[in-house]
């Protein structure tokens, strides 16, 4: 393994219900490793995280590497920090395969200047206005600092996903997922079953009703409008047909 700045990381980066490893490296442009699980039940092996992204901005080495989600999409954004600065890489990953461009590019913002050596990054929301703050440590600094960057971050519209009945059910079974701020028009819900689309078959703007994909898994029902998603909190599981 590459040498790693600030540990390791876990979390589930391409919503397919299995935590993923990151960590930073910040050397020769490649500042953040991400290793997909695709691990299916059995006992693990380092082949089940063989499938590496590797995601480059203008950081450096040193810092280290956190997880929180910035902009309320529900996602894991990637939080960051180098010998001076701090960066978010926001998640912006909807469907389809799992590339460098399921992120956005990263956000920098300037610390306490050169070799002030930034701490991890924390994610918390501190004002109670439902959106995460970042703090970070300045330590080669006389005094100590503490930086905090308020969130002041404008959401759009949101869906939401509140249920989904039944959670186990056959291929090609009709499934009901209630909600808010669907699309009326069905073509415009992508619905997902882990990682296959599905079918809609009729909208509004509180309910969906989708049929189970072939090669549905063990994994979360979600629905993305206008690339914006919300994934629900159990997973669905595919059960097969009596005959």
């Amino acid at each position: 393994m590459q040498s790693i700045n600030g540990g390791i990381v876990i979390a589930d980066f391409n919503l397919d219900g299995k935590n993923d490893l990151a960590w930073k490296q910040g050397y020769s442009n490649d500042d953040v490793h991400i290793r997909l699980n695709t691990n299916n039940g059995g006992a693990l092996t380092a082949t089940d995280f063989g499938t590496e992204i590797i995601l480059d901005s203008e950081l450096l080495n040193y810092g280290a590497i956190s997880i929180g989600d910035i902009n309320g999409d529900g996602k894991p954004d990637i939080l960051i920090s180098d010998s001076r600065q701090v960066g978010v890489f926001e998640n912006n990953f909807t469907s389809g395969q799992f590339t460098t461009e399921s992120f956005i590019p990263s956000h920098l913002f300037e610390a306490s200047g050169n070799s002030t050596y930034p701490t991890g990054i924390i994610a918390a929301d501190l004002n109670g206005d439902q959106k995460p703050e970042m703090v970070v440590g300045i330590t080669n600094t006389n005094p100590v600092r503490i930086l905090l960057y308020e969130n002041k971050n404008i959401h759009a519209p949101v869906i939401s996903l509140n249920t989904v009945s039944p959670l186990a059910a056959p291929v090609g079974a009709t499934v009901t997922i209630t909600g808010n701020n669907f699309s009326t028009t069905p073509s415009e819900n992508k619905v997902w079953f882990g990682a296959v689309e599905a079918n809609v078959l009729s909208a509004t703007a509180n309910l969906i009703t989708a049929q189970v994909p072939p090669g549905a898994s063990y994994a979360p029902v979600s629905v993305t409008k206008n690339e914006l998603t919300s994934r629900y909190h159990l997973p669905f599981q595919t059960t097969f047909s009596r005959v």
